[in-house]
């Protein structure tokens, strides 16, 4: 018996602790400034604390990069290329957010114009356990969570904006779905989210269906994807692919003609 009471006290730990992290969240999870004149600009971020415990944040600023497939990589402030940290002050460095409570946090960016194209940062809200809580024999397990806005900021007299994609993928496995992806390019001095249409038609040009490519975010003379799933019924013979690519306020289309033969694999005519 006290094997068993052991085991299922350690399965309760694993179980809530991921239900403690989700206590905390924030808005706007996004922060788009467009800087000009010198200007300092204040911009509000409420953190929530949808939880019963209290917690002490912590708050300050990270720079970012992204990869190819849109995930961010942290590291230390005023290291990135693009890092605007250094004219980001916030209001608060630290503060207590009670159980079902929520604070705004005021974050004053002063971007000079020198500073040309477009830029980004993070700032962060670090919980730890309020340590009154901690008081007395009560002890309970110390979990830190982190969650940040990502701010994304640019001089709209000193940008530039192109884009295209590199290469078109499509795929299909063992008569599955077609997969798509294409790899695109930001070669803007600025950031762009990046989103596409891709529509299926048949030989005879009637469509078949249609699949929308999510938004992503790719920075500055970087690279991304856009990935996605056609559902569709498709058997042997041919067909087109009706891409459309679309950032910022442009868009244009491509065709890529493809084929599905006796085996049902995908080849390109």
């Amino acid at each position: 018996m006290f094997k068993i009471f052991i085991q299922i006290t350690l399965l309760f730990i694993v179980f809530f602790l991921p239900i403690e992290s989700k206590a905390l969240t924030i808005s706007p999870a996004t922060l788009e400034v467009v800087s000009l004149n010198n200007e300092v600009q204040t911009f509000p971020i409420r953190v929530f604390n949808d939880g019963l415990k209290s917690y002490k944040i912590i708050c300050y600023t990270s720079d970012v990069t992204f990869d190819e497939k849109g995930r961010k990589n942290f590291i230390p402030s005023g290291t990135s290329k693009n890092s605007i940290t250094k004219y980001i002050k916030l209001s608060e460095s630290s503060f207590i957010l009670n159980g079902r409570e929520s604070r705004e946090v005021y974050v004053n960016i002063n971007v000079p114009s020198l500073v040309k194209g477009g830029n980004n940062a993070m700032v962060f809200f670090q919980s730890f356990p309020n340590s009154d809580d901690n008081k007395g024999n009560n002890k309970r397990i110390v979990t830190s969570v982190r969650i940040g806005t990502t701010i994304l900021q640019e001089n709209p007299e000193s940008i530039y904006i192109k884009s295209k994609i590199e290469k078109v993928n499509l795929k299909r496995e063992k008569n599955s779905n077609i997969l798509i992806d294409l790899d695109i390019i930001n070669d803007s001095n600025t950031h762009l989210f990046a989103s596409g249409y891709v529509a299926i038609l048949n030989e005879k040009q009637n469509l078949l269906g249609s699949v929308k490519l999510p938004k992503t975010l790719i920075t500055s003379n970087n690279k991304g994807k856009l990935k996605g799933e056609f559902k569709g019924n498709i058997t042997q013979g041919n067909y087109q692919a009706l891409i459309t690519y679309s950032y910022r306020s442009k868009n244009f289309s491509i065709i890529k003609p493809f084929e599905i033969n006796s085996n049902g694999e995908l080849v390109f005519n």
